[in-house]
Parts: structure tokens; C-alpha cells; sequence
């Protein structure tokens, strides 16, 4: 079902979070009623649009006649306690596994430590291999080998950090690329259903390498700082899985509520009515274009137009997130 894809109020934003460095889980959570409020924010500015709309100068035959549907305020405060509830679950989770990986750590380096040495500016360093990994070897660890190893762990911490922060820069660059040569295509036809389908498809693609993205991200910081120990990180590898289940079942759960079906249901009525008003206005702004300056007819064809003119909010905020706003 498309609704029950794209979910409520626009598309998830998860391409739109990574704008700013990649989400956090608690920001993750916030989206769902961050986009109901602006869905909401959207239809009370329509409203007033409507209201405080002035008399044209040239007599149309068009007018609005829009009354948005009431908002479904229960169903939304039962889903979002829900969302709240599965969020409390996930960070006990992931309390649970930081919890008994510090354990597992304290373990290894009561029995082991990292070798070190001198290194270029006369301070010890941890001593790796070929493959970079720090090398092991046998007896506990001295409090001064510690200090060496959590240096070297929030070297390699920021080390990863810097890198993920390209792979999203290039990510994002290539979609948006790719959304912005798609508008410039299709752009004397982006009202047409089958274009704003294809779109719609194109986002969705979008949100979901995204997100797969995002949890590459999540496990390798779980693993960056790692000691080379089997038992370990088949752990981890084993409380990411559960962690991962917990997210898809907890999905389905929102995703098939009472509760989503109705928001979805608001959003799709206020989307084609959205819609129909503006096949309204433009009608209305061809009709007056009409006995207009002809060069000022031509100039206003030659600006850039504001994709929430002509396309589904759903489609139109989604591309903002992204930092598309015109074609």
C-alpha cells in the first residue's frame, strides 16, 4: 500500500537527518511528530490563505473552496504513545548490550593489553599490525597501558566519524543529483501522475539506501573500538541482530495500527484536496496571465517554481529536506 510505505506526513527522514550529520535514534522518533505538526502548521496556513486572500484585480470564474477534514488529534496521541513506548524499549536495549560489552572489555584487559611503544613525538602509542588492528599480548593491563588504549579507541572513533561524514556527503550529492536532473526532465510535466509516481518511486529508493546506510553506520560504531576478540564480537554481531529484529517488529506493530491507518487516511484526504486547490490557483493565475503584460507574463515563466506549487506535500517536503526547493 502506497500510504502505508511512505508513512505519515511525508517520506520517513532519514535522507533529510543525515543533511545534518545523521540522525539520532531519539531524532528518528521525533519525525513522525514533527511531520504531523507540520501537516498540520501546512492546513492552518491554507486556512488562513483562504481567509485573508484579497479580491484580484482581474475577475476570475475560480475561487477557493477548501475546508480542511478535522484532525484525527486521539489517533495521533495514541500512536505516539506507542512510538514512545517501542523508543524506551530500544534504549533499554541498547543500555543492556553497552552495559555487557563494557563488561566483556574490563574482562579482556584484566587478562590482556595492548602492546605499546615510543612513537614520533616520544609518546607511547599502541603498537598495530598490517591490518591495523592493535597487537595483543598476555597480562593485565597497567593503568598507563590504558590511558594509550583509550587514546588510540577515540583515535579510531573520530577516525570513523570523519569518514562516515563523506560517505553521506557523497551519498546525498549523488540522490540529490540524480532528483535534481529528474525535475529538469520532466519539468513542464510535473503535475502529471505518472511523473510524480516515478518520483514518488525515486524517493522511496532514496529513503531506503538511506536508512540501510544509517545502520551500516550504527554497526560500525558499535565494532570501531573492538579488541581483537572472537567471543566479542560474535556478541555484538549477535545483540545488533536482536536489535535489528526488535526495529522491524516494532515497525509492523506502528505501521499496521489502528491508529497509522487513520493518520494515513487524514493524510491522503488532505493531499487530494491540497491538490485540487492547487489546480485551482493555477488555473486562476493562467486565467489572469492571460490579460496581463506579455512581458511580464514571460518573465514570470522564466523564474524558478517553488516545487510545493506543483507537487503533493508528501513529495514537495521531502525534497526540501533534501535541499531541493525549486525547478
Amino acid at each position: 500500500m502506497f500510504w502505508a510505505a511512505i508513512g505519515v506526513g511525508m517520506l520517513i527522514n532519514t535522507v533529510g537527518g543525515m543533511v545534518g550529520g545523521g540522525p539520532s535514534r531519539a531524532s528518528m522518533q521525533r519525525t513522525h511528530e514533527q511531520s504531523m505538526r507540520s501537516l498540520r502548521e501546512t492546513l492552518n496556513d491554507t486556512s488562513k490563505l483562504v481567509t485573508s486572500r484579497q479580491q484580484p484585480q482581474v475577475q476570475s470564474r475560480f475561487s477557493f473552496d477548501f475546508e480542511p477534514p478535522p484532525f484525527p488529534q486521539k489517533n495521533f496521541e495514541n500512536l505516539q504513545q506507542m512510538q514512545q513506548g517501542h523508543a524506551a524499549q530500544r534504549q533499554a536495549q541498547t543500555d543492556a548490550m553497552k552495559h555487557q560489552l563494557a563488561q566483556m572489555k574490563d574482562k579482556f584487559f584484566a587478562e590482556n593489553h595492548y602492546e605499546t611503544a615510543e612513537g614520533p613525538d616520544g609518546k607511547p602509542q599502541v603498537l598495530t599490525g598490517q591490518d591495523g588492528r592493535p597487537q595483543v599480548a598476555k597480562g593485565p593491563e597497567t593503568p598507563q597501558q590504558k590511558l594509550v588504549r583509550e587514546e588510540f579507541e577515540g583515535g579510531k572513533r573520530q577516525q570513523l566519524a570523519e569518514t562516515q561524514d563523506l560517505q553521506k556527503d557523497a551519498f546525498l550529492g549523488k540522490e540529490k543529483q540524480d532528483v535534481q536532473k529528474f525535475l529538469a526532465q520532466h519539468q513542464d510535466n510535473l503535475t502529471s501522475p505518472q511523473v510524480q509516481a516515478e518520483l514518488t518511486r525515486m524517493m522511496l529508493d532514496t529513503q531506503k539506501r538511506a536508512f540501510g546506510l544509517q545502520q551500516q553506520h550504527e554497526d560500525e560504531r558499535w565494532k570501531v573500538d573492538l579488541p581483537p576478540s572472537e567471543e566479542i564480537a560474535a556478541a555484538v554481531e549477535a545483540d545488533l541482530a536482536d536489535l535489528r529484529q526488535m526495529e522491524r517488529e516494532q515497525a509492523a506493530k506502528e505501521e499496521q495500527s489502528p491508529d497509522m491507518l487513520a493518520l494515513m487516511q487524514h493524510e491522503q484526504d488532505v493531499a487530494v484536496l491540497l491538490g485540487e486547490q492547487k489546480q485551482v490557483a493555477q488555473l486562476q493565475k493562467q486565467e489572469e496571465n492571460f490579460l496581463m503584460d506579455p512581458r511580464k507574463v514571460l518573465a514570470a515563466e522564466d523564474s524558478p517554481v517553488d516545487l510545493g506549487e506543483v507537487l503533493p506535500s508528501y513529495l514537495s517536503n521531502s525534497l526540501y529536506n533534501m535541499g531541493v526547493y525549486t525547478v
